[in-house]
Parts: structure tokens; C-alpha cells; sequence
């Protein structure tokens, strides 16, 4: 057990991620009618039985997933996802839901999503929205270890099914047929009934990356539930739960958000700094704390626009070259080769 001083709560079990208790308890309801007891889902969790009815706490990422493998291990059950993500309604999802509820659109939602998920998943998880001329998706990436690819894939399922689904409840649409689509890298476990999908989606396995893919214009109906009043009280308990987020490894996702949503070249170390408000040198003392650099999260984020344009798009070298902001596409060969040990042409073909 450990306690995050600067938040003052409790994660209990094994994971540096404090995610949000409520996961677990809907976790075990559903475990329960499977006929599996909550002791046997909590084994080698390092997870007290109590903790389902303590205030305040939260679980460590791989205790959760140890949780999760139990589940897994046990039930041979494709659509366990499907069935957890479906239980997970708006308000598992604590102050964020409200604020997902009241909100304009879904693209105002996604935009939440994006920057504040780390009030829910403690961290290690990570949200990013790309638009194209006729879609926008909604990127799903885990920057931890899990236990095998049968946890990445309930995780991955689960998180991009309930994005698209809550999605569907907030505009009124859960009859409605939307062409959405959610990919996943990984093989699939077993056949997903149809009838257990909203009319129009379709789920890809063994894709170049995880994403849920939704028609532009569906982005931008407004939402049954939208309420400015609402979604204001919300905000601020949302920050309030950010504040208490370890506000030197805080630094990091701050600057990392503000790379994502930057179009073309990313700007230099001194142009972040201006943004942020502080020096240079503070800024570089910051990340050394938590063991980051600004070159690494501007890589970072570089590198994963680059994958997922030459794994989704048909556009050219030159094109994705222009679009990250190089000079020409030999700049762009020569930084993705070191980053992937591939050219951008042979990643593409991989």
C-alpha cells in the first residue's frame, strides 16, 4: 500500500497508477454473475476485500489488471468487454462524466478526454484525437506494462467500446445506425455477437493501432444532455482532482498534451517554455525530476503522429513529411529511421 502525499489517498495494491475505485466495483458485479467470487478476482492483487467498501482509495494499475487476468483465466467469454464497458455508464466515471454529459459535442467530450483522463486512470494511459477531411478518431495507447495480450486486449475493447457507446447515449443515438468503427492490434479471442453491438459499428482485430473511427458530422451533434451550469461544476471539481495529481510528474503530461494538440513542426524547447510561462532551465529541471526530456516527449509524440498517418492514410512520404512539419521527406526518413530502426516506406509495408 502505498500513499500519494501530495493527492493524500491511497492505492492500494501493486501499480505507481492509482485508478479510480469504481472500475473495480463494477469489475466485480459483473464477475459475480459469472459465479466467481470476489475473493478469487482479487487473488494475488495484494488487494483487501475491505477495499470495496473504503472511501477515498484507489487501485494500482497492475492490481487491476491482475484483476482483470483472474476474470479472463477464469470465464472463456469473448464478450467480457463488451459486457463491462456497457456497465460503465456516465457516472463510473465520477466529476469527468458530468463534465462528459454536459458538454457541447462529442468534440468538445473528446477534448476532455484527451487532457484529463489521468484523473480517472492515475495515469500510464493515453487519449489522442486526429482529424481527417471526413472523420475523426479517437487513439487509445497503454505507456505501461500489462500482463499479457489478452489483459492489452480487454483493456484496449473495453475503453474503446465505452468511448463509442457513451458516445451514442450523449447524441441520442444508440437505435440510430452510425457508421463508426473500432481497430484494435490485437487478435481477436472469439466471435462478438452482432446483436450486442449499436446498429453500424463493426470491430477490426490486427489493425496498425487502437482507435475508435466516427463520421465527422457525428462529432459535432449536440448533445441531449449538454448544460452549461452543469458542465461548469463539474470543470471544477475535474481540476481540483488534476491539482491533486502529483504536480511534479504533472509537468510532463502538460507539456505532452500541449505537443498533441500542435499542428505541424513542434515548436522548440524556448517556444514551450514562453507558452508555460517559465524558463527554459526550469522547465528542463522539472522533467529531469521525473526522468523525461523535452527532446524525448517531442519524439514521442512525433514518432506516434508518424505511425499512425503511415498506418492509416494513403498519403505520401512527402505528404506526412509536410504534415509533421519537415523540411522534405529526407529529413523525415532519416529522424523516423532512428526512432524505428525502418524507413517510413518499410514500416509502411511491415
Amino acid at each position: 500500500m502505498k500513499v500519494d502525499q501530495a493527492a493524500e489517498q491511497v492505492i492500494l495494491g501493486d501499480g505507481q497508477y492509482g485508478m479510480a475505485m469504481e472500475y473495480l466495483f463494477v469489475f466485480q458485479e459483473l464477475a459475480m454473475e459469472y459465479g466467481i467470487s470476489p475473493q478469487a478476482i482479487l487473488k494475488g492483487t495484494g488487494v483487501p476485500l475491505d477495499a470495496l467498501i473504503q472511501q477515498g482509495v484507489r487501485i494500482g494499475h497492475r492490481s487491476f489488471s491482475q484483476a482483470v487476468k483472474n476474470l479472463i483465466d477464469a470465464v472463456e467469454d469473448p464478450t467480457l468487454p463488451i459486457q463491462y464497458a456497457k456497465r460503465m455508464t456516465m457516472l463510473r466515471h465520477g466529476a469527468l462524466g458530468y463534465a462528459f454529459q454536459a458538454a457541447k459535442n462529442l468534440t468538445e467530450t473528446s477534448g476532455l478526454l484527451t487532457k484529463y483522463i489521468d484523473t480517472r486512470s492515475g495515469g500510464g494511459q493515453r487519449f489522442e484525437r486526429i482529424e481527417s477531411e471526413d472523420t475523426i478518431s479517437i487513439l487509445f495507447s497503454i505507456e505501461r506494462q500489462e500482463l499479457g495480450p489478452d489483459v492489452e486486449r480487454f483493456q484496449c475493447l473495453t475503453l474503446l467500446f465505452n468511448i463509442e457507446y457513451l458516445g451514442r447515449y450523449l447524441t441520442g443515438t444508440l437505435r440510430e445506425t452510425i457508421a463508426n468503427e473500432i481497430q484494435l492490434t490485437s487478435s481477436a479471442r472469439g466471435a462478438i455477437p452482432s446483436n450486442l453491438l449499436p446498429p453500424g459499428l463493426t470491430i477490426k482485430f490486427e489493425q496498425p493501432v487502437n482507435q475508435v473511427v466516427c463520421p465527422k458530422e457525428y462529432y459535432y451533434r449536440p448533445l441531449v444532455t449538454s448544460d452549461s451550469g452543469v458542465f461548469n461544476t463539474a470543470m471544477e471539481q475535474v481540476l481540483k482532482e488534476m491539482m491533486l495529481l502529483d504536480p511534479v510528474a504533472d509537468i510532463a503530461l502538460i507539456v505532452r498534451n500541449k505537443l498533441r494538440d500542435h499542428t505541424g513542426k513542434l515548436p522548440p524547447l524556448q517556444k514551450m517554455a514562453d507558452d508555460l510561462h517559465i524558463s527554459t532551465s526550469s522547465l528542463k529541471r522539472k522533467l529531469k525530476n521525473v526522468g523525461a526530456t523535452y527532446q524525448q516527449l517531442r519524439e514521442s509524440v512525433q514518432f506516434h503522429k508518424a505511425n499512425y498517418l503511415l498506418g492509416t492514410t494513403q498519403y505520401s512520404i512527402e505528404q506526412i513529411a509536410e504534415l509533421l512539419g519537415y523540411a522534405d521527406g529526407s529529413n523525415f526518413n532519416k529522424a523516423f529511421k532512428q526512432w524505428s530502426g525502418l524507413t517510413p516506406s518499410e514500416y509502411r509495408k511491415k
